[in-house]
């Protein structure tokens, strides 16, 4: 075991004192530094846009009531009303008496014993000063009260007004301005409410794939709940990276979730390192220094192989850290005791998103680990490092695309044992993988064997190899 741990120090010395190990460990710094500096200049980008195109809480109809004018239709003298009293009341699109002054004025054509059209309006007389009355006063809880005692006039389901309940009972009022709709409370409720009614609309559904968006509902449905009532603004399970560079507000978490995908890269270098550390070893000669010491050539091999992988980790711990930092510095710290909330096997489970984001770059790494053990493999039979690099790298960049065109393109299932089709293990547990019924026993074991054939393959090249 002191040999081997002198063996591997040895490495480590070799390694570092190269100019390539050097500027490999400086490559990722700059590269979790430039996500985090892309990352701001794309929110600095999209402030600027907002202030050139801004979403103003108009409450200017006279487009539209000019076109009404020039184009008279039937029901145009009740359209014209309608855009006047919004008007008239300064009433903006997003407030809540907009849809309310809409039911209002809502109307049906009838056509006569004559033939001829008419508009008349939907609602009773009364029922349309109930309405009025309610946007005169900004009386949103009798609004809310109202909707609710038709709803159980007309016999439906308690979750098609499930919104208006729960707004009256935690005093959360209905929005009046584009502000107060996208805040995050408004936001959370409209999602819960529309899950709640698409839920009324598949519960009679037997199918698997309304089955699972039953399932999928009903989480989101708790899950939002859970945060109503503890007054958890982010959930960082539910964050979409790719959401904020399309105008999203972007925070810490968003950079941290897009750095997984920054993996790739250290896989790359990785197997640079892995491709090279025995392929120049012969090729240089320098072989025959450690095989002239009273060691077994598999402590050697496994030395190499240790070292390399360490390395690797190495990187990612890296860049974990100047990614964190750098984000945290770049969008605050209010984010950082967020928490981190899923839904499993009918209950809330709240854990911490750095457990989380850890968890993710661990997975993540599973692909630099198979595509580095074959580089290295490969770099055990050949003198070349540039050929072992260059499988290793043709194998992590292609391995997808080919998994893709035999699966998709060619309708072959057996692609599933594939090394490539089981190495993105994020996809495989969240179900979004390819293959359907893959599971991660499975997608383990298939990596497992593979592993063991390319160490093997890796073990019997170097043992029996000539000098």
């Amino acid at each position: 075991m002191v040999r081997m741990f002198k063996l591997i120090q040895n490495e480590y010395i070799k390694i570092f004192r190269k100019v390539s190990t050097l500027i490999i460990f400086i490559l990722v710094i700059l590269t979790s530094i430039g996500l985090v500096g892309l990352s701001k200049y794309s929110q600095i980008q999209n402030a600027k846009w907002e202030e050139r195109y801004p979403t103003e809480d108009s409450y200017d109809y006279s487009g539209q009531v000019k076109e009404a004018k020039d184009a008279p239709y039937v029901g145009s003298d009740k359209d014209i009303d309608m855009y006047q009293f919004l008007m008239d009341n300064k009433i903006t699109y997003a407030s809540w008496k907009t849809n309310v002054t809409r039911s209002m004025y809502e109307y049906s054509v009838v056509v006569g014993e004559d033939g001829k059209e008419t508009a008349e309006y939907v609602m009773s007389e009364s029922d349309r000063t109930k309405l009025n009355t309610f946007i005169m006063n900004s009386d949103w809880k009798a609004c809310c009260q109202y909707i609710i005692d038709t709803s159980k006039a007309q016999k439906l389901d308690e979750n098609e007004y499930w919104e208006y309940q729960y707004r009256i009972d935690n005093n959360i009022a209905l929005p009046t301005s584009f502000d107060e709709d996208v805040e995050w409370k408004n936001m959370l409720i409209n999602s819960i409410a529309f899950a709640k009614a698409e839920l009324v609309n598949i519960k009679d559904q037997k199918d698997p794939e309304s089955l699972e968006t039953i399932d999928s509902r009903e989480g989101e449905i708790a899950i939002g709940l859970y945060r109503l009532e503890n007054n958890i603004e982010v959930n960082v399970a539910d964050i979409d990276s790719e959401d904020a560079l399309y105008g999203g507000q972007m925070t810490m978490w968003h950079v941290m979730k897009m750095s997984v995908s920054m993996i790739s890269l250290i896989g790359l270098l990785v197997i640079v390192i892995t491709g090279s550390s025995l392929a120049n070893e012969f090729s240089r000669g320098t072989i025959k220094f450690l095989l002239i010491n009273p060691v077994k050539r598999w402590k050697i091999l496994t030395s190499k192989y240790i070292t390399s992988l360490t390395i690797g980790f190495l990187m990612l711990v890296i860049m974990f850290v100047f990614t964190s930092l750098g984000s945290m510095m770049a969008f605050g710290t209010a984010e950082v005791s967020s928490r981190y909330i899923t839904f499993v096997d009918g209950a809330i489970k709240v854990g911490s998103p750095w457990v989380s984001m850890i968890k993710s770059y661990l997975i993540g790494s599973v692909n630099v680990i198979v595509m580095a053990t074959l580089a290295f493999a490969i770099s055990s039979l050949v003198r070349s490092s540039a050929l072992a690099i260059g499988v290793g790298i043709f194998s992590m960049l292609s391995g997808s695309t080919l998994v893709v065109l035999l699966k998709e393109g060619l309708k072959q299932d057996w692609a599933r044992y594939l090394v490539f089709a089981n190495t993105d293990l994020n996809s495989i547990i969240d179900g979004t993988s390819m293959f359907s019924n893959q599971t991660l026993g499975f997608a383990i074991a298939v990596l497992a064997v593979h592993m063991v054939v390319f160490a093997l393959v890796a073990w019997d090249g170097f043992v029996r190899r000539e000098v």
